[in-house]
């Protein structure tokens, strides 16, 4: 493992000032539907690419990423000026 020196650590305490954060903290409304017994056979894993969160459910989730993508264009052009 590689240690970090003293003038890394204040370069980066530096750099953090420049680090623009957009965050949702909306909840989940309604929980995953359970799986059925087809995928149940082919195994579970197989359906879902990140924790509790399922391939089939990808496209209901459009939205969101639509708003931050928004969000992030409005910060840049406000930063722009």
């Amino acid at each position: 493992s590689s240690k970090i020196t003293m003038e890394q650590a204040v370069s980066f305490m530096e750099d953090v000032d420049k680090l623009a954060v957009i965050y949702s903290s909306e909840k989940t409304v309604v929980k995953l539907a359970d799986f059925t017994e087809e995928q149940k056979q082919e195994g579970i894993q197989n359906f879902g690419n990140v924790d509790k969160m399922r391939v089939r459910v990808l496209p209901v989730l459009g939205t969101m990423p639509a708003i931050m993508g928004q969000s992030q264009a409005a910060l840049a052009l406000c930063e722009l000026g």
